[in-house]
């Protein structure tokens, strides 16, 4: 963690969606070739993926962009709202990996096995001492995963359960909601990029009031890999202006006219 945070801030690039929502949802050249090329020259401090992404990068890549594997998973293709295992510590450990992350939906029908799985990872994972970032969303009963007060709950029950960095939403409620939700926290909360946003200054104000709020950072994917391989980088590394020297999201879009 004091690597993937070694300037307070993190902008972490996002790439398990493939997986999960399959390639035709995103009509994108998802090759992890290409998402690695955007997180090297995006200056994106860590590359979230799959196991499978882990295996097609050529080594030299990985060594130059910080690799947290995903070990849970599931697809669109089940109603069912859980994660199954999908890799290991040992897989992160034969990879040289020292970060693993695994989500838990809060709020559901599964919660109960899903922390349980959650607990089996960790306690494995501080046996050979790697890092875990807890994918915490609330998916309560109404449908209302974005709600500010379910948010905070979510991300309260990741550190409490133990993780060193939590990945959430920013909730509908906007910046003082997020403020409470890191507050409440007490170890360090990145926002999920969410739901698509078409202009590069919207995913800007977003980053912008994630770190006023004090969070420590985005964990985004779609949000930038689905645009143009320039434009993906230019606004990874707007993002990294952004969250780590306080640039605004306005003067950085009009500095750069």
């Amino acid at each position: 963690m004091r690597y993937l945070l070694k300037e307070g801030k993190a902008v972490i690039l996002a790439f398990d969606h493939g997986f999960e929502h399959g390639p035709a949802t995103y009509n994108v050249d998802m090759s992890p070739k290409r998402i690695m090329n955007i997180a090297l020259k995006g200056d994106a401090d860590a590359l979230m993926v799959n196991k499978g992404i882990v295996k097609a990068l050529p080594p030299k890549l990985r060594k130059d962009v910080k690799m947290i594997m995903k070990v849970t998973g599931r697809t669109d293709m089940s109603p069912l709202m859980t994660q199954g295992l999908t890799g290991t510590v040992g897989d992160a450990l034969a990879r040289d990996i020292d970060t693993i992350a695994a989500t838990i939906y809060i709020g559901n029908e599964y919660e109960d096995e899903l922390l349980t799985q959650f607990s089996h990872l960790y306690n494995e994972a501080k046996e050979y001492g790697l890092s875990v970032m807890g994918i915490v969303y609330p998916r309560p009963q109404d449908k209302k995963r974005y709600k500010g007060e379910y948010v905070r709950y979510a991300a309260r029950i990741g550190a409490e359960i133990g993780c060193d960095i939590i990945k959430t939403y920013y909730p509908i409620e906007g910046q003082k909601m997020f403020e409470k939700v890191v507050k409440d926290s007490f170890v360090p909360v990145v926002a999920a990029g969410g739901t698509v946003m078409k202009k590069d200054i919207d995913v800007l104000k977003r980053a912008e009031e994630v770190v006023k709020a004090g969070g420590f950072g985005m964990a985004i994917g779609r949000n930038v890999w689905m645009r143009k391989d320039e434009e993906a980088i230019k606004l990874l590394k707007s993002l990294n202006e952004v969250v780590k020297y306080g640039k605004t999201a306005k003067e950085f879009v009009r500095c750069k006219k």
